[in-house]
């Protein structure tokens, strides 16, 4: 076996063995071969100058002439703008191989973190975020069907970063749930919103006011935003959230409901969200409106 750098011949033979892989993913949207090409060395959405942009390291681990295993990771030069990753932190923003090929992955992944203790990173996190947009919402994890990654990394010294998060699905029915009133003294609006990115088009949110104050917000992002070709199909519901002093009167609920509802007029036939896996309050709502566990995501770190 062959540890090398990706070359552009890669991309093809690399796009198959990730499109066999994502057949064990329940309900993941897959990129086709034009944009897997184009994001597998990714850094959309990101801050590039916070980023040494010489130590990006794309490996793969070739056998007999043909690739098994990829890994990516980078490191920083700077704080991260939008996360709380310091200044010489790294990160492993991508890796795969098939479940009969972990030491090719474990091979794959040992010079990134020998580069990590050479430069004497603090950090270095893996599937945390900052990744090739592979998938429904566009933030890196390991599916929990994907269990040999996560044993590979954990024999190369990771370790856990926190719980797991809960991925949740509902289909789009044709009948959505009735509307329901808003409180006295509050007003729905409906808004284009993001935190990430440039503002467009496939994505939208609501907030309900009381006045001037922002009691509850949702946002949410259409799958055309991160996987090509599947327009308003698929909605990823980015965030949904009630401020303390208005919690208990049925926000969230509304907002849901809301938010659901023109998702569907706009073509959504299917939506996903993820939820703190202890957040026992989220999950009784989702799955009372109809949402049902659909995966595990994992994310892990180095510790020097």
């Amino acid at each position: 076996m062959h540890i090398r750098p990706l070359r552009p011949s890669d991309r093809e033979p690399l796009h198959t063995l990730y499109t066999s892989l994502t057949a064990l993913m329940p309900r993941h949207l897959v990129v086709g071969g034009e944009q897997f090409a184009d994001e597998l060395t990714t850094r959309r959405y990101q801050e590039d100058e916070t980023w040494d942009g010489g130590a990006h390291l794309t490996l793969v681990a070739e056998r007999a002439g043909r690739p098994v295993a990829f890994a990516h990771a980078s490191f920083l030069e700077q704080d991260a703008r939008y996360s709380d990753l310091k200044a010489g932190a790294g990160m492993l923003r991508f890796a795969f191989a098939s479940p009969d090929d972990a030491d090719a992955l474990r091979a794959v992944v040992r010079p990134i973190t020998q580069a990590a203790r050479k430069r004497r990173c603090p950090e270095l996190r893996a599937f945390a975020g900052y990744a090739p947009l592979f998938h429904n919402c566009g933030q890196s994890a390991v599916s929990n069907a994907w269990p040999w990654v996560g044993r590979a990394l954990v024999q190369e010294g990771f370790e856990t970063l926190g719980s797991p998060v809960l991925a949740m699905h509902r289909r789009m029915s044709e009948i959505m749930p009735p509307r329901l009133p808003l409180p006295e003294g509050a007003e729905l609006r409906y808004d284009w919103v993001t935190r990430i990115g440039e503002r467009d088009k496939t994505e939208g949110g609501y907030h309900i006011l009381f006045g001037e104050d922002r009691a509850a917000e949702s946002m949410w992002h259409f799958g055309e935003k991160y996987v090509r070709g599947v327009g308003n199909a698929h909605a990823h519901l980015f965030w949904l959230g009630t401020n303390d002093p208005y919690r208990g009167r049925g926000l969230g609920r509304i907002l849901l409901r809301e938010t659901l509802r023109r998702a569907q007029e706009s073509g959504a036939r299917g939506s996903d969200l993820r939820c703190n896996i202890d957040n026992f309050y989220a999950h009784a709502l989702y799955r009372a409106e109809g949402y049902e566990p659909n995966d595990l995501l994992w994310a892990f770190r180095l510790v020097r």
